[in-house]
């Protein structure tokens, strides 16, 4: 974490020593186990566009929800 962390999704992630990927399969994880059966779409390169703010991701029902643990 030396250098300057920008976007809050980067500092929350690296906070918890997550990769960019790491932080992917977790959404897939969580979409997954959904009652609904979500799929995310998530990959590295998504993480990346919404960390230097080039993408912002779709409001889906269960990003409004308090986050999973």
């Amino acid at each position: 974490m030396d250098d300057q962390i920008r976007h809050p999704l980067a500092y929350a992630r690296a906070l918890r020593g997550w990769s960019q990927a790491d932080l992917a399969a977790r959404i897939h994880h969580v979409a997954r186990h959904r009652p609904e059966g979500l799929r995310s779409g998530t990959d590295k390169a998504a993480v990346s566009k919404w960390e230097n703010w080039r993408k912002t991701p779709r409001e889906l029902p269960w990003t409004t929800a308090a986050a999973p643990s």
